[in-house]
């Protein structure tokens, strides 16, 4: 086997199966037709989207994938910009009243905390938990606020921006704003990132975006394609601040929930108490 099929095999991890599917369903085609097969794969960028030979599915790279694509900017604007994230403005209320006089704190002991594993934690277990939950979500907020681009904090899609700007940059001549974001775009985008980007890039230095100069790049909207290429660009943008803004929201979610749902249960054993009592 040449030597090309044998590293595209070793780096693409679970693209060896579509090379050995390649092989029986076309023996006939010889090297040439697996070593196309081999570019392809490379091309795609396969090694970075699927696990690696031997891990099963469960490696470091896998993991960091699986975080990255569930912490670009557009699901993080689902909380970024949610009413529960902006409600954690209420952490000074509970760090003032965990600052309180003891006298206080007796008022807001809940009686039936006694048992286990109640006995175990602090007095005021749940206000700490809300303060730190709100504390965390509040931090993911301000983080997203400050990095996460105009154009995904704008829009919901890329098919939004291209309806909301596209006619008003035509309509103007100002098109050549598109190429020059685009091409800066580009330009600043890390090793990761351009791992990441998987669309065929444009060609900002060449008139209408280098449409229809290759296979990849025909299309009848250069400056729709370009503008969607900004957003998807925007939205794999700072991967490693997305994945601990993700942390941090994620985190601060189950703080608040964990006394939420301990609430909810003692609320609904003492009503079936009684209930149970009456009967």
């Amino acid at each position: 086997m040449p030597r090309e099929l044998e590293g595209a095999e070793a780096d693409i991890g679970s693209g060896s199966r579509l090379l050995a599917a390649a092989r029986k369903s076309r023996p006939q085609a010889g090297k040439s037709f697996l070593q196309d097969v081999a570019r392809i794969l490379r091309a795609l960028n396969l090694r970075h989207k699927l696990p690696q030979a031997g891990t099963k599915g469960r490696g470091f790279g896998y993991h960091t994938h699986w975080l990255e694509t569930r912490s670009r900017w557009s699901k993080l604007r689902e909380l970024g910009q949610s009413h529960l994230v902006r409600s954690s403005v209420l952490m000074p209320v509970f760090g003032y009243l965990l600052l309180l006089n003891e006298n206080v704190h007796h008022y807001l002991i809940i009686q039936y905390d006694a048992g286990w594993p109640f006995n175990y934690l602090p007095t005021m277990w749940r206000v700490w938990m809300l303060f730190y939950g709100s504390f965390l979500l509040a931090t993911g907020s301000i983080l997203f606020a400050w990095r996460c681009p105009a154009e995904i904090k704008q829009y919901a899609s890329p098919f939004s921006l291209v309806d909301a700007e596209r006619p008003h940059l035509t309509a103007h001549s100002r098109t050549q704003q598109v190429a020059d974001k685009l091409k800066a775009l580009y330009s600043s985008m890390s090793t990761w990132e351009s791992s990441i980007f998987v669309l065929p890039r444009l060609k900002p230095d060449l008139p209408n975006l280098g449409a229809g100069t290759s296979p990849d790049l025909q299309t009848s909207d250069q400056w729709g394609l370009g503008l969607i290429h900004i957003w998807t660009v925007n939205d794999i943008k700072c991967p490693r601040l997305r994945i601990i803004t993700l942390f941090l929201f994620w985190a601060g979610l189950v703080l608040l929930a964990i006394p939420a749902g301990f609430t909810f249960l003692q609320v609904s054993l003492l009503l079936a108490k009684h209930v149970l009592a009456r009967i």
